[in-house]
């Protein structure tokens, strides 16, 4: 089994720390930042509109926010407009943002991978049935991909 890593160059790491870094991040982006694990989350605009979009990973000091880094100054900026006189530190880190995956699966914690688990017609009758997530099925042709039922895409059949 062979292991990749890639770093991603287009991407940059802000640190918010300080006592009041939670109710601050709390009060302005769009998660519950109460929650202890990594989360996708945006900052918007007073209208509503997306202004950033980014990953924050809460960590002992703080937390550590995953952006673009094309928009990284100009979230910082935005980040320090909100601050007021708010006991936080935003600053922007130079940690590398990297991904890293494995060409083969794990076969003691997935079932086998098999084409076309569950045919459509038995999903739509048997809605306790779960789907399959796209990771464990591998498609023979572009007509058994699962859709889920809550998207709006037209079928191509």
């Amino acid at each position: 089994m062979a292991i990749y890593r890639a770093y991603l160059e287009n991407r940059a790491v802000l640190k918010v720390t300080g006592t009041e870094c939670e109710d601050f991040l709390q009060n302005l982006v769009t998660q519950d930042v109460t929650r202890a694990r990594a989360q996708a989350a945006a900052l918007l605009t007073p209208q509503g509109k997306l202004a950033f979009d980014f990953i924050l990973q809460p960590v002992d000091a703080g937390f550590l926010i995953d952006c673009a880094s094309d928009n990284a100054e100009a979230f910082v900026k935005k980040l320090n407009l909100y601050k007021l006189r708010r006991n936080v530190e935003i600053t922007l880190t130079d940690i590398p943002v990297q991904v890293v995956w494995s060409d083969t699966p794990d076969t003691k914690k997935q079932p086998p991978i098999q084409c076309c688990p569950i045919p459509q017609r038995e999903r739509e009758h048997n809605p306790q049935q779960p789907l399959p997530t796209t990771a464990r099925v591998a498609h023979c042709s572009f007509r058994c991909l699962s859709i889920p039922r809550a998207t709006t895409m037209p079928r191509p059949w």
